[in-house]
């Protein structure tokens, strides 16, 4: 049996959501796979996509529901906390790095933003 993912919510900037859905359609697959494979690339984890479709790309809603395996999801964390970010935060930052979009410094310390203080 395969091992309970984790869910990391996130609202992205719209560059970004558009960005995914670009190579999404380019790599023929959906969103979930392209960043959840970008983020276990920069993380050095094996990733398999599963056979999450995920919602039709929608580049008015910017939130995006990301499933992953929960080591993938500690390495992030942990990542996270040691640059003193929001986790999520940093899934943004490492996807839009590996997509060549440029997300303002001000996206990224958002009002009411705190950093996690947990990494695991």
């Amino acid at each position: 049996m395969a091992e309970k993912e984790q869910l990391l919510l996130r609202a992205m900037p719209p560059e970004l959501k558009l960005a995914l859905m670009k190579a999404a359609e380019y790599a023929e697959t959906n969103m979930q796979s392209i960043a959840v494979g970008i983020l276990a690339e920069e993380f050095k984890f094996e990733y398999k996509p599963g056979h999450y479709r995920g919602n039709s790309p929608d580049e008015t809603n910017l939130t995006m529901n990301l499933r992953m395996p929960p080591e993938l999801h500690k390495r992030l964390r942990i990542a996270a906390a040691e640059e003193g970010i929001a986790y999520s935060d940093m899934a943004v930052k490492v996807i839009a790095k590996k997509l060549g979009v440029e997300i303002p410094a001000e996206y990224l310390n958002r009002r009411g933003r705190r950093p996690d203080t947990a990494a695991a």
